[in-house]
């Protein structure tokens, strides 16, 4: 029999399906332990016990919650806690971000600029003005998305809903963009949209002249933090 073992697995995919321990044989302290998960996975640990009362801990959902006991030089007293029942539905409510809208469009945070066309032009007429167009419409896919995993704290996060205000970015002009609060009741809250990004420059070139044309546009990606309660 082992000594000394450890046993790690996800919660979100797995759970314990039976748990059961031993006493040393003299009424001292715990003598061993034996976990085995849903998968199959094992923890076996401690000394002989062929002949000793076995005690059986009812997992019930199989969601492992915690343990408690007491120890001395030895443990003298070890027991679990599981969930009653499995879940059926976990809301989170009252979202609060870390940062707020204010910060982030001060800052910008996760913005940057990129360049969306890109045009170097010569009047290589040598006699005549000529009146360069720097111009195009293109079409860009945007999408807002929030979302969260509770997986590896409650398991089994299929009936997980959230309620409450969600960060947000949307255009508060033509030039600039900023951060808001929207509000969403859903696990996943997505927005997918095509965007026509236009944009036309004239300019008059004297024979030989040159100029330079770039137009850009505001992209990005933000992680950010919130606490929630959940119930």
């Amino acid at each position: 029999m082992k000594e000394h073992q450890r046993l790690d697995w996800d919660p979100s995919v797995d759970g314990v399906s039976q748990l059961k321990t031993w006493g040393n044989g003299k009424g001292q302290y715990l003598g061993r332990v034996y976990l085995r998960t849903k998968k199959g996975a094992e923890l076996d640990v401690g000394k002989d016990t062929d002949g000793q009362d076995t005690f059986e801990t009812k997992v019930n959902s199989g969601i492992l919650l915690g343990a408690f006991g007491g120890s001395g030089d030895k443990i003298d007293r070890l027991g679990f806690l599981f969930l009653k029942s499995s879940i059926d539905k976990i809301t989170l409510e009252d979202v609060v971000f870390k940062e707020t809208p204010e910060e982030l469009n001060k800052r910008m945070e996760g913005l940057e600029t990129v360049i969306v066309d890109y045009a170097d032009h010569t009047n290589a007429n040598s006699n005549s003005t000529e009146i360069f167009t720097f111009t195009k419409s293109e079409t860009k896919a945007a999408s807002k998305k929030f979302s969260q995993s509770a997986t590896h704290t409650f398991g089994w996060s299929n009936a997980i809903e959230l309620s409450g205000k969600i960060l947000d970015l949307g255009a508060s002009s033509t030039t600039t963009l900023k951060y808001d609060y929207s509000h969403t009741s859903s696990e996943e809250s997505s927005e997918d949209h095509s965007v026509a990004l236009t944009y036309t420059v004239a300019t008059n070139l004297a024979p030989g002249q040159r100029v330079f044309c770039r137009a850009t546009a505001m992209s990005g990606t933000y992680k950010g933090e919130y606490t929630a309660t959940a119930s």
